[in-house]
């Protein structure tokens, strides 16, 4: 095998490895618990907007990780 070839193969592993992080951060954020972490009654923002904020996010990273999932096929 060449120096290029083996390059290539370990460059094409790592951002696999990447992808599958990415994927697997995406899946992990779970709003109630950012909320309950981070929200206190001192916020800006009221309980419900905070929380309709960070449900937003969640859907956006699931939806990221299955664009990152349909670009690994």
């Amino acid at each position: 095998m060449t120096k290029k070839r083996i390059f290539e193969e370990y460059i094409t592993d790592l951002l696999n490895l990447i992808d599958d992080k990415i994927i697997e951060r995406c899946h992990e954020f779970d709003a109630d618990d950012e909320f309950n972490e981070l929200w206190d009654k001192s916020s800006y923002y009221t309980a419900r907007e905070f929380l309709e904020m960070l449900d937003e996010d969640e859907e956006y990273f699931r939806e990221f990780a299955d664009d990152v999932k349909s670009y690994k096929r």
